[in-house]
């Protein structure tokens, strides 16, 4: 699941190595796993 610094889920994926990125805008990005793990993205 990635969402933006808002809170707003903006994609959700399940059960894949990679994501397509290409389609959001640029911003910070919230990236959390099925387990739980979070790590921040940042697309300028």
């Amino acid at each position: 699941m990635i969402s933006n610094n808002l809170g707003v889920i903006v994609m959700k994926v399940t059960e894949v190595n990679q994501i397509d990125i290409s389609t959001l805008s640029p911003g910070i990005y919230v990236i959390r796993s099925s387990t739980g793990d979070l790590k921040r993205l940042v697309i300028q």
